[in-house]
This record gives C-alpha cells, structure tokens and sequence, in this order.
C-alpha cells in the first residue's frame, strides 16, 4: 500500500495508494523515469490520479488518470480484480476520473516517462513574481501562451492573484515548467522576459524538490474551494480578480477583527492537446468541449483560514461569490459548466457535469461491480455517481 516499484522490462511503475507525490518522483528519479503524479509533494497518489490528476507532464500525457495501465481493486463483495484495456475495460474506463465510486484501489499500474536526459533526472521549471501593476499586459501574455499549446507539449504554465492579510498585499505570480529540461523554452519567453519582475525562481531540479517548493503543507489550516471552467478569455479573467478584490473586502468585513486569512485563485489552460491523451479513455466528457482548438480556462478560488469558525462564516460568502462568477460567465457565453473533481468543493458535484453519456457509463459500471450499491449507500466522502 505504501510502495514504488519499476518494472523497467514493461515500462510500469506500480504505485501504492498510501504513496505521496514527492516521495514517488524521489523513488524512481534514479531509474531515470517520472510518473504522471501530483505537483505538490504531500498529495497522495489514490485521490489525485483517481479524480483526474493534473501533473507537470499534463499537456504531453494528459491527466494523471490517462496513464494508469491497470488498476488493482477489491470490489464491495471482496473480489480482487483488475482493469485495463484487456481486462474489465468498462471498469477500467470509468475508474479514471471518478474518484471511489466502483472499489478500493489497491494499485496503480502507470505508464513510465523517461526524462529527457535519463542520466541527468532534472526538469526545469520555477516561480516568477511580478508587480502587481503587470498584471493586464501577463493576462494577456498568458492567453497567447493558451493558445501555442500544440507548438510545445513539454511547458506550461499556470497564473495566480494571491491575497494574505498578513501582509496586506496582492501578488502576481506565475509558475512555469519544461519538463524536457530546457532552459527558456521560445513559447515561454513572453512571460520570462516581462519586465516588473519582483523575483525569479527559474532553473534545471529534481521533479521532489520542487513539489516541495511551490506549494507547502496547510493541514492545520482550513481550507476553502470553489472550482468552474471558461473559454479563456483575457477579459474574463481580470474581471475575476476584480470581483476577488472585492470578495476579500467581503471576507475582511465579516470575520473578527485581526483574522488572518489567505485567498487565492488560481488558473490553468485545458488545451486540445492535453486532452486528447484520453482517446476517449477517461469519463472526464471534455473531448466536445475542445472542439474546434478550443482552450479552457480552468479557474479556482482556495480560501485558507485559521479556525473552523472562521471557516463558518467564510462559506457562504465565497459560495455566493462563486456563484456570481458562474454566472457572469453564462452571460458571455463562456461557462463550460464543467468541475475538476480534484478541486471542487463538497457542495459541488462535478460528475453531473461528465455529460449525459458517460454518466451512464458509470451507473452501468456501478450495477456491474457493485450491484449492492455499496459505495454509492456507505461510502462517507468524495463525490457520488448522480442517481436518476
């Protein structure tokens, strides 16, 4: 439950469910090779690949769940089985992308990617902060990235406004990554070679040691997420972030005096090209919706709080907030009506929104494998198959 192993023969990393981001880039980095498993290093494999999974490697191998070969699972009744291509194929398409709905997965069986240099295991990748005041002319910018995504499959990049009372400030920052090592990749360099830079993490390390960078460990914290997805639009984006100013002025009248809080959005391009990985593989339904080179603006808001009290009173309000945004969306004709699983809050229910099709794929797999419908009555968290 909590192991790695390579079998370099067949090309296939075998993952524990127990097993952590961070600790499964540091296990195999030596083979040479990478999985497609989370960019934060304490989140874990089960959940992450289960619900979707974006990774590092995201728009040359498409989600986390894509590459799963095989998984190991035992069904309600206590039988042992395994999905894949050959074997349960109905299962194993429906597990990918809908969390825990079929089974206890006890068993990843992934895909292999060798580093572009397996001798020298490094990818480069890094934070850049800019001045506030850029913030229009990198929208901007990063649009036009979106928008090359078949030109270069090895970079991404991903936006984000942040707020934190305890400094009483926005940040602009951008994370950036080429998986091929390659140092100031061309379809980077609008956003590296931006003035207004207030800091610059750039450079060539191990895939552990930046899970371990970006993005640190809240467990004590409470913890708020809203997630939807857009038609990228430079426009649309702005007017997220004016409406998140005023969201934390909502936020700061309504919490006690002194409450410290974090908010953040972040945003990342749906492209083409990373879902067309799947071939029509996963029940995520996003295939129609990239249709005509279309690109998707994948947004989130993450409130951090201190307390659960705290976390009471904030709910509301950035549900309703959300709910605003979706809405203006609609209005532009832009809202995809579609959640990542991984990101979306317990009173969203992202898989409703797989599309018609292939929620009956997940009912009829849940009749098949567990026709007691014990994960569907029993099952306490994540998100359910909807019911007719």
């Amino acid at each position: 439950m909590n192991t790695t192993v390579y079998d370099k023969p067949k090309g296939i990393v075998s993952i524990g469910p127990g097993m952590r981001s961070g600790r499964i880039y540091d296990e195999i980095m030596d083979d040479g090779i990478v999985v497609t498993a989370g960019r934060i290093s304490s989140v874990g494999a089960a959940g992450f690949i289960a619900g979707g999974g974006i990774s590092y490697h995201w728009p040359s191998h498409g989600w986390g769940c894509d590459n799963v070969i095989n998984f190991e699972m035992i069904l309600a009744n206590g039988t042992i089985v395994n999905a894949n291509e050959q074997q349960n194929r109905d299962l194993w398409v429906a597990q990918r992308g809908s969390s825990g709905n079929f089974g206890l997965i006890t068993r990843y069986d992934m895909r292999a990617i060798p580093y572009a240099n397996p001798k020298v295991p490094l990818i480069w990748a890094g934070a850049i902060e800019y001045d506030w005041s850029a913030k229009e002319e990198f929208v901007n910018r990063w649009v036009a990235f979106t928008k090359r995504h078949a030109l270069d499959m090895n970079s991404s990049s991903m936006l984000q406004f942040q707020y934190d009372t305890t400094s009483d400030k926005w940040q602009l920052a951008t994370i950036l990554s080429n998986t091929a090592n390659m140092a100031n990749a061309t379809t980077l360099q609008p956003m590296i070679s931006m003035d207004k830079q207030l800091g610059n993490g750039l450079r060539s390390d191990t895939m552990g040691n930046f899970t371990r960078e970006f993005f640190t460990d809240a467990n004590d914290k409470y913890h708020i997420w809203f997630t939807s997805t857009y038609t990228v639009d430079p426009n649309f984006i702005l007017y997220t972030q004016e409406q998140h100013q005023l969201l934390v002025q909502q936020l700061r009248a309504a919490l006690p005096p002194g409450t410290h809080f974090t908010s953040l959005t972040t945003h990342h391009a749906i492209t083409p090209t990373a879902v067309s990985h799947s071939k029509g593989t996963n029940v995520l339904g996003l295939e129609t919706r990239v249709a005509n080179d279309t690109v998707g603006h994948l947004f989130l808001i993450w409130v951090q709080l201190e307390t659960a009290h705290h976390e009471a009173i904030a709910l509301p309000i950035v549900q309703a907030w959300h709910k605003i945004l979706e809405h203006e969306g609609s209005a532009r004709n832009i809202n995809w009506n579609w959640a990542y699983l991984n990101y979306a809050h317990g009173l969203q229910d992202p898989v409703s929104m797989y599309g018609e099709e292939n929620v009956r794929k997940l009912r009829k797999a849940s009749n098949k494998y567990d026709p007691q419908g014990v994960f569907q009555r029993l099952r306490g968290s994540g998100f359910k198959i909807p019911v007719k």
